[in-house]
């Protein structure tokens, strides 16, 4: 019936998640996540992209991005086509540390797996 756990999965991701900069607050690291994200697909995102990602007020996600820039994990670029809009993005030190985290993804999909080819032999072996 355990169907492969999905819930613990959710519960291991989240805890890698707070294990990626411990120090943040929740809804910082999804601004993080989100511009780590657009990063690996080759995107900048502008302020206008992040309010839509995060689905909250203009005003939180700017000041939640200052905070953001403040601390350094956050870089402001020039958008190069439009002056007057600026694209944000991951800083280096931030971008390093996310090295770590396809690892951990990786050994929890192989213990995902595990665990769901346990969980399908224990249900033939008990009929169901």
């Amino acid at each position: 019936m355990r169907s492969g756990m999905p819930f613990v999965a959710l519960r291991e991701f989240r805890d890698l998640e707070k294990n990626f900069l411990p120090s943040l607050a929740s809804n910082l690291r999804e601004i993080v996540i989100d511009l780590a994200s657009a990063r690996q697909l080759g995107r900048y995102l502008t302020m206008k992209q992040l309010v839509l990602l995060q689905g909250g007020t203009a005003t939180t996600v700017r000041r939640r991005v200052a905070h953001l820039l403040a601390l350094g994990h956050v870089v402001k670029r020039p958008h190069q086509s439009d002056g007057r809009s600026d694209y944000f993005d991951v800083s280096e030190c931030v971008w390093s540390q996310m090295s770590h985290v396809g690892t951990s993804l990786q050994q929890m999909g192989a213990g995902i797996q595990a665990r769901a080819a346990k969980s399908a032999e224990s249900s033939q072996e008990s009929g169901g």
